[in-house]
C-alpha cells in the first residue's frame, strides 16, 4: 500500500500533486476495500482501520489555517469527495468511533460519518462560561436539520442570548452543522435541554466556572493550558503584580498595541482618540524601545511601554488588551503559568478587512471581540452558515479606527497633491519556497518568477509611463515587505519613485493617490474609504488561491465586489488605469456604488464605536442594548 498510509508531515510534497485527491484514492483506499468485499464478503475491521487513519489525516490538513490542501480546485473537490463517499461504503461507524481514542478531532470524525448519510447529532456540551455577561454557551454538532430546542435554566424556560449554526466545511463543501448557543446563566446554575422533543444530557466541560476570563470560557490554547504548574519566576511576578503601589499605577489598565516593533494602525489611532475623548482611562501603547515610530509617538505624549518586567506587571492588572494584531492575546505570558490570573479581555481591531476565509485561523483564537468593517465581513462572520464560530457575542462591525483618521486627512488635502498611480501588490506565499529552494541566487530566483516579470514589465511600460506624464501623475511603487530585499530583480526605471513603510506613513499614500493599483491586498478597502479608483492586476487568478499564497477564498469576488475593473493582461490593465485617467480620477458608478455599500457610515466614528464596543463585552447581557445585524448592537 502507499506510503500515504505512513504520513506524518504536513509538508510532504505528496499534498500539492492532483493524484493525492483522485488516483491515489482509488488506488489505495477504494480498490483494497473493493478487493476484499468481494473475495470475503465482508471487510476486515483492521483492513477498514488502515484506510480510515490515513483517510481521517485528509480532513485534519484541510482544517488547518495555511495547507498544502488550499491548492484543491472545485473540480477536485468534486471527484475527491465522490471517492470518499465511496470508500466510507466499505467503513463501518464503529471505526469512526474508535478513531477518538487515538486522538482524531471530533469534527474530522464528523466529517468522515456525513459519507454515511446519517441524520444523527454529537451530545450536547457545555463549553464556556462567561461570569461577567452572565452567560453559558452550549455547542453540539448536527447531521440534517437542526431540532427543535428547549433549554432550562434553573427549572426556567430560556430562550437563548445569541445562537448560531455554524458551517463545517471540508474541501470546499459544507458537510454538517455545529449548533452554538449562549444561555443566560449564573455559575450555580443547572442546565436542561431537549432536542426534537427529548431530553438530553449535558455534559459539563468548564470544569471551573469562577476562573479567569482568559481560561474559564474554555477558548482555545489558554483553556488546554491554564492549569500548569507555576515558575518560581511567575510566583514572583504576581506577588509583586498585586502590590498597592503598583495597583495604583496599573489597575483597570487599557493596553493597546500595532505589534512589539511598530505603529501606525488601527490600535495607534484609537489610543490617540482615547487620550482626547476619554482621558480618565489608563490607557498605555506597547512598543519596542528600537521602534522606528517609538520618537515620534513619544513626542506626542503617548505613554509607551517596552518590553520588560513593568509590561508584564501592566498586563496582569489590565482590564482590556486591544490590539490589529493577534500575538498579544495573553499578554506576551505564557498562561499554563499566568492563566489564573489572566482576567483581561481581548479586542482585536484587526490589520484590515477580512475578504478572505480566515476562519481556519480565527477560530482557534481566544478573543472576546473581533472587529469587522464592512456588512459583508460582518454578516460573512456572525451570519448563520458562515465557517465562522463568532456570533454576534463576539464580534462587531465598528469600521476600522484608522480609517476617521483616512478621511480627516483626505478632507484637509488639497486636490493637486492627489497625483500618485500607486502601485501596492501584495505577496505570493509559495514565492518563499521558491526562492529559498534555489541555493545558488535567490535574486535570479526571484527576477524569474512570473510575479517579478509582470509587475516589473508593467513598471517599466513605456505606455504607463506616458500616461502618467499626459496627465500630470507620478508613478509610485511600494513593495510588499517580503520582496524589499528583492527590490534589484524589479530593475525600475528612474521615473518611478520606490517607496517602502520605512520611508512614508502608508496613510500619506493613500491620502495623495489618485489612482490605486494592486492585485489581491485589501488595501484596496482605504482607497474605497475615500471613494478613489482601483484596479485589479490579476494575472495568475488561477493559481493564487490553489497554492500560491496559502489562502482560502472568502465571500468576496472581485468581479462582483470589488471597486474597480479586474485585468489579467499587462494590455487589458493599461487600458484600464488610462480609462480612469481621462475620467479626472472618478470611479465609475457601479464601483462607487459597490464603495458606498461597502462603507455607508461615511462620517467615520469608528472610535467611538470600537470604544462602546470595548465597554460592551463586561456589560451583562440583561444590562446592554439590543443587538441588530447592523454593526452588533442598536444605540
Amino acid at each position: 500500500m502507499s506510503d500515504l498510509f505512513h504520513r506524518g508531515k504536513a509538508d510532504d510534497s505528496s499534498w500539492a500533486e492532483s493524484a493525492t485527491y483522485d488516483e491515489v484514492l482509488v488506488r489505495d483506499y477504494l480498490r483494497p476495500l473493493e478487493s476484499a468485499a468481494d473475495g470475503q464478503g465482508v471487510v476486515p475491521r483492521e483492513l477498514q482501520t488502515r484506510v480510515l487513519r490515513p483517510l481521517a489525516r485528509y480532513f485534519a490538513l484541510d482544517m488547518r489555517e495555511r495547507s498544502p490542501t488550499i491548492m484543491v480546485t472545485e473540480a477536485m473537490a468534486e471527484t475527491l469527495h465522490r471517492h470518499v463517499r465511496h470508500i466510507m461504503r466499505y467503513v463501518d461507524t464503529e471505526c469512526i468511533d474508535a478513531l477518538a481514542g487515538e486522538g482524531t478531532s471530533v469534527e474530522v470524525q464528523q466529517a468522515l460519518l456525513h459519507y454515511k448519510g446519517v441524520q444523527t447529532r454529537t451530545p450536547l456540551q457545555l463549553t464556556a462560561f462567561d461570569p461577567e455577561q452572565g452567560i453559558v454557551r452550549l455547542n453540539y454538532y448536527v447531521h440534517g436539520e437542526v431540532p427543535g430546542e428547549d433549554f432550562i435554566v434553573d427549572g426556567h424556560r430560556r430562550d437563548p442570548v445569541y445562537v448560531k449554526s455554524r458551517s463545517c466545511n471540508f474541501f470546499r463543501r459544507s458537510l454538517f452543522l455545529e449548533r452554538i448557543v449562549w444561555l443566560p446563566a449564573h455559575a450555580t446554575s443547572k442546565i436542561e435541554a431537549r432536542l426534537g422533543g427529548l431530553d438530553v444530557p449535558v455534559v459539563d466541560l468548564t470544569l471551573d466556572r469562577n476562573g479567569s476570563t482568559r481560561t474559564n470560557p474554555g477558548k482555545g490554547r489558554a483553556a488546554q493550558s491554564g492549569a500548569g504548574s507555576p515558575s518560581l519566576k511567575s510566583r514572583a511576578i504576581k506577588w509583586l503584580a498585586k502590590q498597592s503601589w503598583l495597583c495604583r499605577r496599573f489597575r483597570g489598565a487599557w493596553v493597546l498595541s500595532d505589534g512589539t516593533h511598530e505603529a501606525d494602525d488601527n490600535a495607534e489611532h484609537l489610543y490617540r482618540w482615547l487620550r482626547e475623548h476619554h482621558p480618565q482611562i489608563n490607557a498605555w501603547f506597547l512598543l519596542s524601545r528600537q521602534s522606528a515610530d517609538r520618537d515620534r509617538l513619544a513626542s506626542e505624549g503617548f505613554r509607551l511601554m517596552p518590553e520588560g518586567l513593568a509590561r508584564s506587571l501592566l498586563v496582569l492588572n489590565s482590564d482590556h488588551i486591544i490590539s490589529s494584531h493577534a500575538n498579544l492575546v495573553f499578554g506576551g505570558l505564557d498562561p499554563s503559568h499566568y492563566g489564573d490570573v489572566m482576567r483581561w479581555r481581548f479586542t482585536y481591531l484587526t490589520h484590515g478587512v477580512h475578504d478572505k476565509d480566515r476562519s481556519h485561523w480565527l477560530n482557534g483564537q481566544p478573543f472576546d471581540r473581533v472587529i469587522a468593517s464592512t456588512p459583508a465581513e460582518f454578516a460573512s462572520i456572525v451570519a448563520d452558515g458562515s465557517p465562522y464560530k463568532m456570533s454576534l457575542r463576539e464580534a462587531r462591525r465598528t469600521g476600522l479606527p484608522r480609517h476617521d483618521a483616512l478621511l480627516r486627512a483626505s478632507s484637509l488635502a488639497e486636490a493637486k497633491a492627489m497625483d500618485a498611480i500607486f502601485v501596492m501588490p501584495t505577496w505570493r506565499a509559495r514565492l518563499n519556497k521558491r526562492v529559498a529552494a534555489n541555493h545558488g541566487d535567490a535574486l535570479d530566483a526571484f527576477a524569474r518568477s512570473d510575479y517579478a516579470r509582470c509587475w516589473r514589465d508593467f513598471m517599466r511600460s513605456d505606455t504607463l509611463h506616458e500616461l502618467a506624464v499626459r496627465h500630470g501623475k507620478r508613478l509610485v511603487f511600494m513593495p510588499h515587505p517580503g520582496s524589499v530585499e528583492f527590490l534589484e530583480a524589479f530593475d525600475l526605471p528612474g521615473h518611478v519613485t520606490v517607496l517602502t513603510k520605512r520611508d512614508v506613513r502608508i496613510q500619506e499614500m493613500f491620502v495623495r493617490s489618485a489612482v490605486l493599483i494592486t492585485d489581491y491586498s485589501t488595501v484596496a478597502f482605504e482607497m474605497a474609504v475615500l471613494r478613489r479608483p482601483v484596479a485589479y492586476y490579476q494575472f495568475d487568478a488561477d493559481q493564487f488561491f490553489h497554492g500560491d499564497h496559502d489562502l482560502r477564498e472568502g465571500y468576496f469576488s472581485y468581479e462582483r465586489d470589488g471597486f474597480g475593473p479586474v485585468a489579467r493582461s499587462q494590455g487589458a490593465l493599461l487600458r484600464e488605469v488610462g480609462a480612469i485617467l481621462e475620467t479626472g480620477c472618478q470611479p465609475a458608478p457601479e464601483y462607487r456604488a459597490r464603495m458606498d455599500a461597502a462603507f455607508p457610515d461615511a462620517g467615520g466614528q469608528a472610535c467611538q464605536r470600537v470604544f462602546e464596543s470595548i465597554v460592551d463585552i463586561r456589560r451583562p447581557v440583561g444590562q446592554r442594548p439590543v443587538e441588530s445585524a447592523g454593526h452588533g448592537t442598536t444605540r
